[in-house]
This record gives C-alpha cells, sequence and structure tokens, in this order.
C-alpha cells in the first residue's frame, strides 16, 4: 500500500485494509455482556446517543434491546446500534 501520513494520501486505505484483514477478538459464548460507557451526548433527531465499549461478551443487537447501568440499576430501552 502506497501512503503518505504527510499528505493524506491513502490513509483511508489503510483503515479499511485494517477492518478487513484483522479479525475481532474472540469471545467465549459464556461470557456476560459487560459494556464501558465513555460518552454520551444529545443528538437532535435522535435523542441521547452513547459512545460504548464491549468490555467482554458479544453485543447481539436482535437479542439485547436492553441495557442495564450498573451504577444506578436503571434500564434503556435500545433503539438503534451502530459502529463509529
Amino acid at each position: 500500500m502506497h501512503i503518505s501520513a504527510k499528505t493524506g494520501l491513502g490513509v483511508d486505505k489503510i483503515f479499511e485494509a485494517i477492518i478487513e484483514r484483522i479479525p475481532p477478538p474472540k469471545a467465549a459464548q459464556s461470557d456476560e455482556l459487560k459494556l464501558f460507557l465513555f460518552g454520551a451526548r444529545f443528538v437532535q433527531t435522535r435523542g441521547v446517543a452513547c459512545l460504548i465499549k464491549v468490555m467482554s461478551g458479544t453485543f447481539n443487537t436482535e437479542s439485547v434491546r436492553q441495557l442495564m447501568s450498573f451504577h444506578n440499576l436503571k434500564r434503556y430501552e435500545i433503539y438503534e446500534a451502530g459502529i463509529v
């Protein structure tokens, strides 16, 4: 790959190659889903958008419809999920 950090040439291609070539970490099926909330913001058209990191387990958007906060033991509905 031909890239230049100085001019930015090919930098977008390197990110695509990393995503294609490096597999995600394997998680055991018995692992409990644990997430780390590291940011949140209000989006006018969608409401609150939370940025989370999956610490263990597998986040499946089809089966996981609610999250519970460990801090205040409240449950929150998931309306939409995406990868940033």
